[in-house]
């Protein structure tokens, strides 16, 4: 094709962020995504603070995260950022298509304001959709205040001394909230703007719950709202024998684990009424049965089956976490908002098959309740589902494995992991498949003897009571994983540990 004469067609600044205004964010999607920046940012506390301020209320976002830089904070508030979509992020980060700030920021507010402190230096940027909008030639100019303009502003002049005891940090405001008064229920504005923060406070709570709580490579964060720091919601339950903690799967795709984890929350007659209640959720356990799915630890989707299957009273109690890294976003096709994604074909598909089973065990508190589950334990072998083969490997999880990789330090031994694994590859899957399938019902009989199997139950109770573990402890403990005894002589061993 030949050369042609061409036009830059820019955007008029003011009607684009009308526009982008109804992407459909509410108070708590917004706040989220801020969030998500500050947790991103490497943030210990972020503080939410808010007040209704004689009907013009505001609403501040402050964390102690790495902060900005003046050129940092211009790229910030650019439209689209400095990282396509498409490219790689790190694996931490919550961020996604560079629009969050603003976005979300502008689809409750007309006045957007980020302050940031990094290597002593504050700096600070504005869109104000007002002001643009008066504007006679569209441009995309956000303003730059300095320290000194910022003060003028009675609001963000209370707010910035919270800086000036942190190494660094972010502020960012949010005025004119013309959208939260407009999609306000009946009732006095004032009355509705409580009702919202306190929605949006049960919202973080749930989708922010693993951030609260030390997880292996993570770190806590610490969220208040009005200096009172949000509890954390586990949709799944309390971690007590009545809840069933299923065998965890690992789906590969493109080279990423995804980790499916399955839970069946204890019926109502094995877990206290306030329990009961606190973990059913908004809307009840009927409607929050289902997926929850997260990414990095965040919360993305809740309470859905994807359509695989309809919700029903017996599957109400069957709820299932899936685990996905930020680098299968696309595959995810992960909407702006971070709170709307569809399962890529493989995962799909392996859901499907695991349903059937799974929805079963979510049935039996229900369809047999006179029977104890004996399948909330820590497997010895693990199944793994990759690229549409399934294969068995020795869970280096249980405390029996455990043990056998352990230096004399207690930490895992690089090279008898290594051997382990070996060993757990060389697993002879086509033998065993033949020999199930045997039409002369060939027996699998185990190979220690029984007391080699009391000999390594006896040293895991040891090495429980040298922790100063009780024994109920211990017995609860030893109910959740897989072991080479019934558990009429597990309890026996008990008894002969503690009473000779």
């Amino acid at each position: 094709m030949n050369c042609c004469d061409s036009v830059e067609l820019l955007p008029n600044p003011a009607f684009l962020m009308q526009s982008m205004r109804h992407i459909g964010y509410t108070l708590e999607t917004a706040l989220a995504d801020i969030i998500d920046n500050s947790i991103a940012a490497n943030a210990d506390t972020i503080s939410i603070q808010y007040r209704w301020n004689d009907a013009n209320p505001w609403i501040a976002i402050i964390d102690d995260g790495c902060g900005m830089s003046a050129e940092g904070i211009k790229e910030a508030m650019r439209f689209g950022g400095e990282l396509s979509p498409v490219q790689s992020r790190n694996s931490n980060d919550l961020g996604r298509f560079g629009l969050g700030l603003k976005t979300a920021s502008l689809s409750q507010c007309r006045r957007l304001t980020v302050i940031s402190k990094q290597d002593k230096v504050v700096s600070a940027c504005i869109w104000d959709i007002d002001i643009l909008t008066k504007e006679p030639t569209p441009k995309w100019n956000a303003l730059l205040p300095s320290l000194e303009m910022l003060k003028e502003d009675v609001i963000i002049e209370k707010l910035l001394p919270q800086l000036d005891s942190k190494t660094s940090g972010t502020i960012v405001v949010w005025q004119k909230l013309d959208n939260l008064a407009e999609n306000s229920k009946k009732g006095s504005a004032e009355n509705n703007f409580s009702d919202a923060m306190s929605h949006a406070i049960e919202h973080t709570g749930l989708f922010f719950h693993r951030f609260f709580v030390k997880e292996k490579g993570s770190k806590i964060v610490q969220i208040s709202f009005n200096g009172t720091v949000v509890d954390a919601i586990n949709p799944f339950g309390l971690a007590i024998p009545s809840r069933q903690e299923l065998q965890e799967e690992k789906v590969t795709v493109a080279g990423q684990d995804i980790l499916i984890q399955p839970f069946v929350l204890p019926h109502r007659s094995k877990v206290s009424k306030q329990d009961y209640v606190k973990f059913e959720g908004e809307d009840g356990y009927l409607h929050n049965q289902g997926f929850y799915v997260y990414r990095n630890r965040r919360l993305i989707i809740k309470g859905t089956w994807f359509r695989i299957i309809p919700k029903t009273e017996l599957n109400k109690l069957l709820r299932i976490r899936i685990d996905i890294p930020n680098s299968l976003d696309h595959l995810w096709q992960l909407d702006v908002k971070k709170s709307s994604a569809s399962p890529p074909l493989v995962v799909l598909t392996r859901l499907k098959e695991l349903l059937p089973s799974l929805s079963l065990r979510g049935k039996r508190p229900y369809t047999n309740r006179g029977t104890r589950s004996i399948s909330d334990v820590v497997y010895i072998w693990r199944r793994e589902f990759a690229n549409g083969k399934v294969s068995y490997v020795i869970n280096d999880e249980h405390p029996f494995v455990k043990s056998l990789i352990a230096n004399n330090e207690g930490d895992v031994d690089p090279q008898k992991l290594s051997y382990l694994r070996i060993i757990s590859g060389a697993f002879p899957a086509e033998t065993f498949h033949n020999d199930v399938n045997d039409d002369a019902k060939t027996v699998i009989v185990p190979v220690a003897q029984q007391n080699e199997m009391d000999i390594a139950v006896r040293k895991l109770i040891a090495s429980y009571r040298s922790l100063g573990m009780s024994k109920d402890t211990i017995q609860e403990s030893m109910s959740r994983n897989e072991l080479p005894v019934s558990k009429e002589r597990m309890e026996e061993l008990l008894e002969e540990e503690f009473n000779g």
